[in-house]
């Protein structure tokens, strides 16, 4: 007993001695541990930083600028554009080999490598002698496919070998968050790129164009940069840049892009038909205000009046009158005047639709044999 009480304060040293050793050793691995992070992270951050440039060299090179040696701008226009003062450059006029002047038009993107291109109607609108230069240099004359002013976009076709073509995104849809970049030819001083959000999608009712669904993004879309690609962090058009909305004439972060799969669409009618065809009712539709509403017990955001019909229209032969409040134009629900004109021009001419309207608070379904919609009508 007495030799164990001899040795147990021996061993109570020893292990506390272990404990202290072994925690000092800890400690010490930690403290160096600890004092290599920050020049581990600094190491990871240097070697790896966080980059898009995977994606914008699977796009950029898909992206043209257009340019024309009609229509130069003057040094008064020049002096006109935001950010022009104090800066060497001439905007968007330069000089060619041979001492031409030439004028930027905007940007396109390349969506089939047999050489079609797609631009926004604005950029090329009535120019001649439109030439495309591609990310690598070459220089093509731009021959115009066809052009949609509904949806302000044309398609040009150039002769050339070996074009890369942009990949549309297919499998999601942009979503409001989404980290996307604009691809374009500011002010014609060179491709470049900005970055920013999705901030909204579904855009309508922006006087913009006749058939409305932007993209809102607050990537920096300026001048030049119209017609040009709006992609993800995949490389993958999800858009092609439209319109700012702007006080300065520059940009302000709110920026517009038709969706590709519109886009895509409407490259493949004017390819197959040199048009979009559409459906059309004859209708001059009208916002319902707040006291009709409540009378009717309408939702929010529910229906469109009927204000004017026009004679010899399929509304009119299918028995609209004015007053009416049109619900749903076949599967699709209709929110606003912008919502029935993309419902109704979705169907093919010629088809029967069903269009579910209210008369006298009373529901009713008319039958429509759908026309052809004149080209710019904003019925």
């Amino acid at each position: 007993m007495k030799e164990m009480q001899k040795t147990l304060p021996w061993l109570i040293s020893a292990v506390l001695g272990a404990t202290i050793a072994s925690g000092m050793t800890w400690q010490a691995s930690r403290n160096q541990s600890t004092s290599q992070e920050p020049k581990m992270l600094e190491q990871n951050i240097s070697t790896n930083p966080l980059s898009f440039s995977a994606a914008i060299q699977k796009a950029a090179p898909a992206v043209v600028n257009f340019y024309s040696t009609k229509g130069v701008i003057s040094e008064q226009d020049v002096s006109q554009l935001p950010g022009s003062s104090g800066l060497d450059f001439e905007a968007d006029t330069s000089l060619l080999e041979d001492g031409t002047a030439a004028r930027s038009l905007g940007s396109g993107v390349i969506l089939d490598s047999s050489g079609i291109l797609i631009t926004n109607y604005h950029v090329i609108g009535t120019a001649v002698d439109i030439r495309a230069v591609l990310h690598d240099g070459r220089d093509f004359p731009a021959e115009v496919v066809g052009h949609d002013p509904d949806t302000d976009l044309a398609v040009l076709r150039i002769d050339a070998d070996n074009l890369p073509a942009a990949v549309i995104a297919d499998t999601r849809k942009p979503q409001t968050g989404d980290i996307v970049l604009a691809i374009g030819y500011p002010y014609g001083l060179g491709q470049a790129v900005s970055m920013g959000i999705v901030s909204a999608v579904g855009r309508s009712g922006l006087n913009l164009t006749n058939i409305e669904d932007f993209i809102q993004t607050d990537a920096a879309i300026n001048r030049g940069s119209s017609g040009g690609a709006l992609i993800n962090t995949k490389g993958e058009v999800i858009g092609i840049s439209t319109a700012i909305l702007t006080e300065s004439g520059g940009s302000q972060g709110i920026g517009f892009a038709i969706p590709a799969p519109l886009a895509r669409s409407v490259m493949n009618a004017l390819i197959e038909d040199g048009r979009v065809r559409r459906g059309w009712l004859g209708i001059l539709p009208d916002a319902i205000d707040l006291e009709t509403a409540t009378a009717l017990d309408l939702p929010p955001n529910t229906g469109i009046l009927v204000k004017a019909i026009a004679p010899h229209t399929p509304a009119k032969e299918a028995g609209f009158e004015v007053g009416d409040i049109i619900v749903k134009v076949g599967d699709s629900i209709v929110g606003n005047q912008y919502q029935a004109l993309k419902a109704v021009a979705s169907q093919p001419p010629g088809s029967m639709v069903n269009i579910q309207i209210l008369r006298n608070s009373e529901p009713m379904i008319l039958q429509v044999r759908v026309a052809e919609r004149p080209q710019n009508s904003k019925q």
